[in-house]
């Protein structure tokens, strides 16, 4: 693998190895088994899904272009990543090696170049446009095939999104049970009373992360929708909603919150839980995981700041979230960068540190460290495996934000090209309308 590629596998944390954009990571420094491993697998896996075509790589360039163009004419650029794709394959098996040792290897390929050609390809998987949720997936080609199928899954298992995540710590300050359809916040809260049995009070504080969204047919179980009409005295009638592949049988005015809440009375009466009910995302039509994770760290961090978590001096705030995979990753990420984020802005309007008013008396600023924990994949079946396929997109999308966010703190003048431009949502846009449009303007209308 050579440096500029080591260097940006680094940056989007799917080594086990550091570097920065000044200090690349050497191309003969020794990587560990599993952060080598990982780096093949993610390139395998992109060119059994068929995203490191000849099209998509064209297309890539096409709208990577827009943004910033490259340090060489677009169609040699594009030429050295279809060669590199076609050396690789040349045995008739993808040579991982043999890529690793070619992409973008020339000298007119930046290390940010080489991030967002990633980016770009890998986020094929996500597959739904705005508004359609992920029940209404298409199943892949390759993954109709039992061979590419349980290839596949030995990927994914290498990527990180199949085996079940269990505590690492003894104790944790704060507990998140992530929102969800109402089969996964059902797992989820079953999980939780599991673990409840085994740590007891070691699980901290404990918030339902949820929000606004109003429960619907197929995404929803029938029963749970049922339930509910019952318990709010109404009769069980559905409303459809939305247009094209979006468009859905609502129960109107029955939020997931109400439907988490509702489980949790059920399922565990005795459990001291707070409702996070979060709003509906600006822009977006229901509350997301970005939106929930912002709110609990603002509560988190205003309980820390009023000496109200428990915490051992030294050591950093432990917070758990519980979901399942193949979503741990993704959203372990957005909450750990909302605590981030919160942090930073509560010491920006904050005394300096150091002057012991940060946080009620404590001389340093504090550091949450947040774990994803829950089981592993329940099912291998096709439509599974279709949304391991798009949740590896969307856990790639958070890398590329903790990547960028590292880099604009470190390199506040390094030009980066906006995410949006990558992101599926983009995917089919009309060039000339990307062009004309602002950064802001493309931003409203993506996924998120």
């Amino acid at each position: 693998m050579h440096a500029k590629l080591k260097t940006a596998l680094a940056l989007l944390d799917m080594l086990d190895a550091t570097a920065t954009y000044d200090e690349p990571a050497a191309a003969t420094s020794t990587l560990s088994n599993s952060g080598e491993s990982r780096a093949k697998a993610l390139f395998t896996y992109l060119d059994l899904a068929g995203y490191l075509s000849d099209a998509l790589l064209e297309k890539a360039a096409d709208y990577l272009s827009i943004e910033r163009p490259f340090a060489g004419p677009k169609e040699v650029m594009v030429g050295y990543l279809q060669r590199a794709c076609a050396e690789a394959r040349r045995s008739g098996q993808f040579d991982a090696d043999l890529f690793l040792a070619r992409f973008c290897r020339q000298d007119e390929f930046h290390i940010t170049d080489i991030i967002d050609f990633i980016i770009f390809l890998s986020q094929t998987a996500f597959d739904r446009t705005f508004g359609v949720e992920r029940d209404r997936l298409n199943i892949p080609s390759f993954l109709t095939n039992e061979e590419k199928k349980q290839l596949f899954l030995s990927l994914a298992t290498e990527l990180g999104v199949v085996r079940e995540s269990r505590p690492s710590h003894p104790t944790y300050c704060a507990t998140g049970i992530m929102g969800a359809a109402s089969g996964r916040a059902r797992a989820r809260v079953e999980h939780f009373n599991r673990l409840r049995a085994e740590k007891g009070d070691a699980c901290g504080r404990v918030w339902a992360l949820t929000g606004y969204r109003e429960l619907s047919q197929g995404l929803d179980e029938d029963q749970i929708m049922i339930e509910m009409a019952e318990r709010l005295g109404r009769p069980f009638a559905l409303v459809e909603k939305g247009t094209g592949a979006a468009r859905r049988s609502f129960l109107e005015d029955v939020t997931e919150a109400m439907m988490v809440n509702y489980l949790i009375q059920t399922l565990c009466p005795d459990a001291n839980i707070a409702l996070v009910d979060s709003a509906a995302e600006e822009n977006h039509w229901r509350a997301t995981t970005a939106q929930g994770a912002d709110d609990i760290a603002k509560i988190l961090v205003g309980e820390i700041q009023q000496g109200r978590i428990p915490h051992e001096a030294g050591e950093p705030y432990h917070v758990m979230i519980i979901a399942e995979q193949p979503y741990l990753e993704r959203m372990q990420r957005q909450v750990q960068r909302a605590f981030d984020a919160e942090i930073r802005e509560t010491q920006r309007l904050s005394a300096p540190i150091g002057t012991g008013s940060l946080f009620s008396g404590r001389p340093e600023p504090i550091e949450i460290r947040v774990e994803g924990i829950g089981l592993g994949l329940s099912a291998t079946d096709a439509g599974t495996l279709t949304r391991v396929n798009s949740e590896i997109a969307a856990s790639m999308a958070e890398r590329y934000n903790d990547a960028c966010l590292r880099l604009a703190q470190q390199h506040p003048d390094l030009p980066l090209r906006h995410s949006e431009i990558m992101m599926f949502a983009k995917r089919d846009a009309d060039k000339q309308t990307l062009e004309s449009q602002q950064p802001t303007e493309r931003q409203a209308l993506t996924m998120g």
